[in-house]
């Protein structure tokens, strides 16, 4: 989890894993642990990419229209972040993006966002904040995250055996 904090203000933020059409157990559990991180949040914010590998005329990536299927279902509300706008040569290629998950999804809000850059953060965090509601803080403020160091290391080693051995 990561952890923002700023006076009375504290986001927790829960990362699941990619949710797809599972192929093996370790599939139906990262699947399992995308449904129990979506069912007590506040909202949700679905992250795509704007590179420009993306083809408008592909439509929506099957495992994007997957996670808005499962916000359909769980009723739940939702912020569309952008990301890797820095990428895009016209930024004018956004105006195509937008409307196609508008069309899947009633987003709360849309946030085009550069996390190389920081261009955008700013943004989503005013966003973000309209969904807080007063409740104790849950970590001590100087939290950046809920990880131990080993727990952080173990996982950036397994993401990259999974991306090599597939």
């Amino acid at each position: 989890s990561g952890i923002i904090t700023k006076a009375e203000m504290q986001m927790v933020f829960i990362d699941t894993p990619g949710f797809h059409k599972p192929r093996n157990m370790l599939d139906k559990n990262m699947n399992k642990a995308v449904g129990d991180g979506m069912s007590d949040v506040d909202a949700v914010v679905l992250v795509v990419e704007a590179a420009p590998k993306f083809s408008l005329k592909d439509g929506i990536p099957p495992a994007e229209a997957e996670l808005i299927a499962e916000l359909k279902r769980r009723k739940l509300k939702a912020v569309l972040v952008i990301n890797k706008i820095d990428l895009l040569e016209k930024k004018d290629e956004l105006l195509g993006l937008i409307p196609l998950y508008m069309r899947e999804f009633d987003f709360d809000a849309v946030v085009p966002l550069s996390a190389v850059t920081g261009d955008g953060k700013s943004l989503l965090l005013d966003e973000l904040n309209k969904y807080l509601k007063p409740s104790p803080h849950y970590f001590s403020d100087s939290d950046v995250t809920d990880q131990p160091e080993k727990v952080m290391v173990a996982e950036m080693i397994r993401e990259k055996l999974l991306r090599l051995l597939d």
